[in-house]
């Protein structure tokens, strides 16, 4: 199979994959989240514009806020192109900064409507942390949002405001308990990313659940039909990751871009 044929049998999932509808039934969040990413890749690979790449980019972080963690894919590739290609540090930092100049102008109205509501600064939405503790803590490593209240004690919750009305003292609790697990437990965090794949892409299909709660074998038909799906869509995406070369210059992008998606599914 050509590396063209995988992308296109990738996409072609993609486009059907059910966890995607019954997630976005109302937002279409990830699919609108994917859309922005490829552009600012196209403008990047084909119209080499920085600042178009950051605006997309930065445009993405309003669905999903791993779009920060996907800008890191860029940045590296500039710093490998200065050190390895030997490219002038002029370029590299103009580019830099036009990306940077990009994502600021984009994202900078809702960093200043948060900061005016919450009176600190937060760059898009207050679920970091626990997006962080759904696969770091000692009660629930399974990659779930829908037993993640359910499963912690009372203590826990008390202990650190997981009760609290006020989604960044929430979040922040969240992620003080991510990081106090991650801290007595490093080598287990290591393990916990790729375990976290495995619950959340191949095995947690509850969001359809939720979405059918009278669906009977519809929906069940639709859960074993999302877990065979995502074992395709893996594949294709690794075919088109290891066989082969990405067309043009920017192949060391697009790989370092799928290496950072996937980190970013496994931390966050």
């Amino acid at each position: 199979m050509s590396n063209s044929d995988s992308a296109k049998y990738l996409t072609l999932l993609l486009m059907v994959y059910p966890s995607f509808f019954a997630f976005n039934y109302t937002l279409l969040s990830e699919q609108i989240f994917v859309l922005l990413l490829l552009a600012g890749l196209l403008v990047f690979q084909k119209y080499h514009n920085p600042f178009l790449l950051g605006f997309f980019i930065g445009a993405s972080t309003y669905f999903r806020p791993h779009g920060f963690i996907m800008l890191l894919s860029f940045y590296l590739y500039l710093i490998i192109s200065l050190l390895v290609k030997k490219r002038s540090f002029k370029i590299f930092l103009q580019e830099s900064l036009l990306i940077s100049l990009g994502v600021s102008v984009i994202i900078s109205p809702w960093i200043y409507r948060n900061y005016k509501a919450f009176h600190k600064i937060i760059p898009m939405s207050a679920v970091g942390g626990a997006n962080l503790a759904v696969g770091n803590n000692p009660y629930l490593v399974t990659g779930g949002f829908v037993d993640l209240y359910s499963l912690l004690p009372d203590s826990v919750i008390i202990k650190y405001h997981l009760n609290s009305r006020n989604d960044v003292i929430r979040d922040d609790g969240f992620r003080q308990l991510a990081l106090d697990y991650i801290r007595s437990n490093p080598k287990a965090f290591l393990f916990n990313g790729f375990k976290k794949i495995k619950e959340t892409m191949f095995k947690d299909t509850s969001i359809i659940d939720h979405w059918l709660q009278k669906g009977g074998y519809l929906k069940r038909i639709l859960q074993m039909i999302a877990q065979i799906m995502m074992v395709l869509i893996t594949i294709f995406g690794l075919a088109h990751l290891f066989k082969g070369k990405p067309p043009g210059e920017y192949g060391q992008l697009v790989k370092i871009f799928i290496v950072l998606y996937l980190l970013t599914i496994a931390v966050v």
